[in-house]
């Protein structure tokens, strides 16, 4: 008998640490699958593959954490829009799949808005975000335009002077950002001298371009504000470089542009060019650094780490804590609990106000030097609210500008005149 209990403290220890590795276990047995709509249509491919490595990259943090509430995040890729911008039939399919606790992604506003009733999902939105949305069961990272558009053409306009030419495409972003600028100057003594849209697709033809660098070269404004989003911006800008030779001395505002996109285009026609976003991490920054070295380890084609995946990034770990302070994936129990968390960010601390769908945060200007790096000039003392439709008109008279584009493009959220 004695000889069996000198035994016990061991036979204590084998069943102590089977316990444990079976927790471990089954705690990774248990996953929790979300959807992550990568959005690469023709005209913002970098742009969008950042935003989803930077989905993935925290996701991957994550699970080495414990996933969360104990559960191993499982996300399913889902490449959502065909190269015509026509919205897929997989989005629909996705958003009645019960299986999926969340859906990240969707990057564009054309995406956001064609999302079928999402009355028992929660959309988790990271990508561009023009604002004047009620955001049902969606909650936002990314700023929206009276965030990072006004603040902007603030600094922009006491820089360089009053006088603003504006470029902008017609699609539903830049088409209401654009009603909203318009509608600013009109009180804030901002002249806007004249104005170019472009139709989709994009190109270099000099049927579109022509016109709008002849505008510009004649007004000579003290400001152009560029509404382009994503890959359209590389027509726009080896168009001012082919036809005007003081490019460089023009003052030209972007706002969705990084590192990323200036990699692909070659550096070739950008610096000088201010850009206004919610994150330039620069070189030195120890997240960015750390990205960097997890990006080597998993071997992700990503080169810099800009706004679009830190917007992806932290849509991740903000809803990783709402579900875990409200203990539930049920999407108004989620975004119950949002105002309630600040979350610790490379930016600092962030949070949502009550009542808000849009995140606070600070807007920083930056301009492009020649070595394709975006140097920060000028950071927001405080974060700034978003103000989802702007007092600037009534809530109704917003949603009639909506309307109204959107009627005129056919019912579609771009007009392509490729296919009308």
């Amino acid at each position: 008998m004695s000889s069996i209990l000198k035994y016990v403290p061991l036979i204590v220890v084998v069943l102590t640490l089977f316990v444990f590795i079976k927790r471990i276990v089954s705690m990774f047995e248990s996953e929790v699958e979300v959807a992550v709509f990568k959005n690469e249509f023709a005209s913002n491919l970098v742009s969008a593959k950042e935003n989803t490595e930077g989905i993935i990259f925290a996701i991957r943090e994550i699970n080495k954490m414990g996933g969360v509430n104990g559960s191993r995040i499982k996300p399913v890729i889902i490449n959502n829009l065909r190269t015509d911008n026509l919205i897929s039939d997989k989005i629909e399919e996705v958003v009645s799949n019960e299986k999926y606790k969340a859906i990240f992604g969707c990057w564009s506003a054309v995406c956001r808005r064609s999302m079928p009733d999402l009355s028992n999902r929660l959309l988790v939105y990271s990508g561009a975000n023009e604002g004047f949305d009620e955001f049902n069961n969606t909650f936002a990272t990314s700023p929206a335009a009276n965030q990072l558009v006004l603040t902007a053409l603030d600094w922009m306009v006491k820089k360089f002077g009053n006088k603003v030419y504006i470029v902008s495409a017609k699609d539903i972003y830049s088409a209401i950002v654009r009603d909203l600028i318009i509608e600013y100057a009109k009180k804030n003594n901002i002249i806007v001298l004249n104005e170019h849209k472009l139709d989709y697709p994009i190109t270099p033809d000099e049927k579109k371009i022509g016109p709008l660098i002849e505008d510009i070269t004649n007004d000579i404004p003290n400001v152009i504000v560029n509404l382009l989003f994503g890959d359209e911006n590389i027509v726009f800008f080896k168009a001012f470089h082919a036809h005007a030779k003081d490019v460089y001395n023009l003052n030209i505002i972007s706002f969705n542009i990084d590192e990323n996109f200036i990699d692909d285009m070659g550096n070739r026609t950008l610096p000088g060019t201010y850009v206004a976003s919610n994150f330039i991490g620069g070189e030195n920054s120890p997240f960015v650094q750390r990205v960097k070295d997890g990006l080597d380890t998993y071997k992700y084609p990503l080169k810099n780490v800009g706004y679009a995946f830190y917007n992806g990034y932290t849509s991740v770990y903000f809803w990783k804590e709402a579900v875990e302070k409200a203990k539930s994936f049920d999407p108004k129990e989620i975004l119950k609990i949002l105002p309630k968390i600040k979350l610790e960010t490379p930016e600092g601390p962030q949070f949502f106000k009550e009542g808000d769908r849009v995140l606070s945060t600070k807007i920083h200007i930056g301009i492009i030097e020649k070595d394709g790096m975006i140097k920060n000039l000028w950071s927001s003392e405080n974060t700034v609210s978003p103000d989802l439709f702007p007092s600037l008109l009534k809530k109704e008279e917003w949603i009639s500008k909506i309307n109204k584009h959107k009627k005129e493009w056919k019912g579609e959220w771009l007009h392509n005149e490729g296919r009308n």
